[in-house]
């Protein structure tokens, strides 16, 4: 029997019910991956019946029902086309023959070890932990063998391999004792690494330039909003498909020249417009690839909707996207970081949390771990709402600088901040003189809007003075006499 005639006649649906759960979802089904390689805690393998194919969106498996055969069964593509072609295939019409000769028609010395002996175990220890399994399998070949034939069998090379395996479970006690370590942080109180967060609002709230500052301070090792510290330059890759690459290029030189930084001293890469989609396997090589020649530590994704074609209403097709990103974090870069900018859905008479509102399932809202919510309150003025788990939850209002698209905070909760003259010169007074960085975390400010301040100011100096294992750095103290702009003395 040849391929399309194969194709024609075996229902992809009936062939893998034996051995996945699938739930019918719409037009489709779902289950847990049951591919060895792949440890699917939520589902993520989907078959669509339409199209007579499946395709795992955690694992990237995909194909007909043929390569599902070749790969469950460990087996060549000569192999699963006898298998599905022999008289107990399971056809469109639903019609069930020998199982038995379906599960021996393919050699099992020809098949991956572990695969085969697990396929061919009984129900209630499918379960079980491996140790389990290779248990049950030396125990059946015991019984079925004679005791030179058996030991034979034992010395095999083809023969399953034991290996120690640590219980997934904890006594009380020992889970009670374990020292937890603390998780290190790509921006200090806000953003730890590993982790799937959100930056949504409403349009025009500039969230591309708060997710441009965040990218641009963790790769630079310097502050976002003025308000977090990163603790050190991170290698971060900026994606987007919505701006032109002119745009982003003019909005990323602007911020990095408002934070007094240079482009050559960042760890930061972009993919502008460059196809990246998540529900296609060579859209998302391309990010994989990506991240991994770059090192990434921190993925800012610039919006999600241009990312996929799946519907975002839909809790189960959303929950795919979620799972190829959580996925990407857990299997393969714990540390990871990685930040979604989405957009609000319409306005609803309902008081909903700002999470709530995020346009499409609630999934996205339950998937996430660190959000940062935008609202408008005009005149170049937008509001933050940071929410997170294990986080101090904060609400601040940001004044947008059109002219340098900086963002500075102007207050926070219901304090207002105020930087005045005044201030500035009792902590300078204070400390004789201060290097920009040391008058910056005094002040309790950025060194950005420290440093705009510093330069209206009159009666301040700012000195070069050596550093004592070499090079230089400036110190500013209050001058009797003079201004800020054009006084410079060496020391």
């Amino acid at each position: 029997m040849d391929v399309k005639t194969i194709k024609n006649n075996v229902d992809i649906v009936d062939v893998v019910s034996e051995y996945v759960e699938l739930k019918k979802t719409g037009n489709h089904y779902r289950g847990r991956c049951p591919f060895p390689d792949h440890e699917d805690r939520e589902p993520s393998f989907t078959v669509y019946q339409d199209t007579q194919s499946y395709c795992c969106y955690g694992c990237e498996s995909k194909g007909d029902v043929i390569d599902f055969i070749s790969q469950i069964k460990g087996c060549s593509f000569k192999e699963a086309l006898e298998f599905l072609s022999g008289d107990n295939q399971t056809t469109k019409q639903g019609e069930h023959t020998n199982s038995e000769v379906r599960n021996n028609n393919v050699d099992d010395r020809k098949c991956h070890p572990r695969l085969a002996a697990f396929n061919n175990l009984p129900p209630e220890v499918k379960d079980a932990s491996w140790n389990d399994i290779l248990n049950s399998v030396r125990a059946e070949r015991e019984a079925e063998l004679e005791p030179d034939e058996f030991k034979r069998w034992e010395e095999t090379s083809d023969k399953p391999k034991q290996t120690p395996i640590k219980p997934l479970w904890e006594t009380a006690k020992d889970f009670l004792t374990t020292k937890i370590i603390e998780p290190e942080y790509l921006v200090s109180e806000l953003l730890p690494v590993g982790v799937l967060g959100y930056l949504a609002g409403e349009p025009k709230t500039y969230k591309t330039f708060l997710g441009l500052d965040l990218a641009i301070a963790v790769a630079g090792g310097d502050t976002f909003i003025g308000d977090y510290e990163c603790p050190k330059p991170r290698s971060v890759l900026f994606v987007s498909e919505e701006d032109t690459p002119k745009s982003l290029q003019e909005r990323t030189n602007k911020i990095i020249a408002w934070k007094g930084l240079k482009a050559e001293d960042l760890k930061l890469s972009f993919l502008v417009k460059k196809g990246i989609r998540l529900d296609d396997r060579t859209g998302r090589n391309k990010l994989w690839l990506a991240i991994f020649e770059q090192q990434v530590e921190l993925v800012v994704l610039d919006p999600l909707y241009l990312f996929h074609g799946f519907d975002e209403n839909s809790a189960t097709e959303m929950g795919n996207v979620i799972s190829i990103l959580q996925s990407l974090i857990r299997n393969n870069y714990p540390s990871l970081s990685i930040i979604v900018v989405h957009h609000f859905g319409k306005p609803s008479m309902i008081a909903r949390r700002a999470g709530q509102r995020m346009r499409g399932s609630s999934v996205l809202h339950a998937s996430s771990e660190v959000a940062l919510y935008t609202k408008p309150l005009g005149s170049d003025k937008i509001g933050l709402e940071i929410e997170g788990k294990n986080l101090v939850n904060s609400d601040f209002i940001i004044q947008f600088d059109s002219d340098s698209f900086g963002l500075e905070v102007i207050s926070k909760g219901n304090q207002k901040r105020q930087l005045t003259e005044s201030t500035i010169r009792e902590v300078l007074e204070e400390l004789a003189d201060a290097n920009l960085r040391v008058l910056a975390e005094k002040l309790g400010f950025s060194k950005e809007t420290v440093m705009k301040r510093l330069k209206k100011m009159k009666a301040i100096r700012k000195q070069r003075r050596k550093l004592p294992r070499g090079g230089w750095e400036y110190v500013y103290s209050v001058a009797a006499k003079g201004l800020f702009e054009g006084q410079e003395n060496n020391e």
